[in-house]
C-alpha cells in the first residue's frame, strides 16, 4: 500500500498511473469494491484501481502473470475475477499492462488522440467460458 495525494494506492504501478492521469488533468476516483459471484457461486469483491467518471471506465493495471496464472489463494485468475465483475454489474474495465502506463498510451483510451477501444476480451479467453462477450478491453 502507497499513500499518493492522500489515496491509498495498492502498488507501484497504481501510483505511476496516478500520476500520469494528473498530470494530463483526467480526473479519477478509488472506486468501491463492486461485487461477483464466481464458477463455484460464491459471493465475493472485486476492486478496480481507478475509475475515469469522465469516460464511465473502470481501469485495472496489472502485471502479465497476475492476469494470467491461477492465483492460489482464489483458485482462479485475476482475468475470471474481473470478467465475471464487469459482465454482473454491466462495467467496462480495461486492463492495463506495465508497458502501456505512459501519458500516450492513457491519452489513447481516453479518446484524445482518436482512439476507439477495438480489443474485447471475450470472457471465454479468460480460460472459463462464459459463452459471450463481456466489457472488459485488454488493452
Amino acid at each position: 500500500k502507497i499513500k499518493y495525494n492522500g489515496v491509498t494506492l495498492g502498488s507501484s504501478y497504481e501510483v505511476r498511473f496516478a500520476i500520469i492521469l494528473d498530470s494530463l488533468q483526467i480526473q479519477w476516483t478509488k472506486p468501491k469494491r463492486v461485487p461477483y459471484i464466481d464458477h463455484l457461486d460464491k459471493h465475493r469483491t472485486y476492486e478496480p484501481d481507478f475509475y475515469l467518471p469522465k469516460y464511465n471506465i473502470y481501469i485495472d493495471t496489472k502485471n502479465d502473470f497476475l492476469i494470467h496464472n491461477i492465483n492460489p489463494r482464489l483458485q482462479f485468475k485475476d482475468i475470471d475475477k474481473i470478467a465475471w465483475a464487469a459482465e454482473q454489474n454491466s462495467i467496462t474495465v480495461a486492463i492495463i499492462d506495465n508497458k502501456n502506463i505512459t501519458e500516450g498510451y492513457i491519452n489513447k483510451l481516453v479518446g484524445q488522440e482518436g482512439f476507439e477501444p477495438s480489443v474485447i476480451l471475450s470472457c471465454k479467453d479468460s480460460g472459463i467460458d462464459h459463452s459471450h462477450h463481456c466489457p472488459i478491453l485488454y488493452l
